[in-house]
């Protein structure tokens, strides 16, 4: 009797050791093996509120955000109804100092529609009874020219220079620029000729331009 009772108290423990490990197993296989990572929360976008973007934006400019415009320069040419004696006529706005629009002639100024160097801000085609206008950012230089290449211009009525402008209107008569009231031209005396021909009259048409045109 004895040992039946031992070796009932043995498959007892084995039992419950084995029941034991069992549940340990399923327990192990029932629990989640990857832990959720947290939703990600969106940044908030540039100037529109919580970020270093907003707070500038409402230091600078009352919380819009908006960056600030960048100076602006407008020209704008307006041709008479004679204006280049009816022909097409090209306009070139330079970035240029007093001493150097003094000094530029015509023939010089001519090639620059060819071939434009850094100073040449804006190249236009106007034509008679009609306006063209141009905006740029607000250049550098403290003066700017405008030239119209007139095929019968003298002198230097032609070219026009503006003292730190904001905005540029220039008519264009039959063989010079018109007066106008803008307080911001400055006035150059007119230059007289060096040469015979510099007061002849210019090439009667510029139809090789054309190639150039904008």
């Amino acid at each position: 009797m004895g040992s039946l009772r031992g070796e009932g108290l043995s498959v007892s423990l084995r039992s419950l050791l084995w029941l034991s490990l069992w549940l340990g197993s399923a327990c192990k296989t029932a629990a989640p093996t990857n832990t959720p990572e947290p939703a990600a929360t969106p940044a908030p976008a540039a100037g529109t509120g919580g970020g270093p973007a907003a707070s500038r934006g409402a230091a600078g400019d009352g919380g819009s955000g908006d960056a600030a415009a960048v100076p602006s320069l407008t020209i704008r040419v307006r041709s008479s109804p004679d204006g280049n004696d009816g022909r097409p006529l090209y306009v070139l706005v330079r970035a240029v100092s007093l001493k150097d629009f003094v000094e530029d002639g015509y023939k010089e100024v001519a090639d620059l529609v060819v071939e434009p160097d850094e100073t040449v801000l804006a190249k236009l085609v106007v034509f008679s009874g009609t306006e063209r206008s141009v905006t740029l950012d607000q250049p550098d230089a403290k003066t700017v020219g405008v030239y119209c290449m007139f095929t019968e211009a003298s002198g230097s009525s032609w070219k026009r220079l503006f003292e730190a402008p904001t905005s540029i209107e220039v008519i264009a008569g039959r063989d010079r620029i018109l007066d106008g009231d803008d307080d911001q031209a400055i006035v150059v005396p007119e230059q007289p000729s060096d040469t015979a021909e510099d007061d002849a009259p210019r090439d009667s048409s510029f139809d090789w331009f054309w190639t150039y045109a904008d």
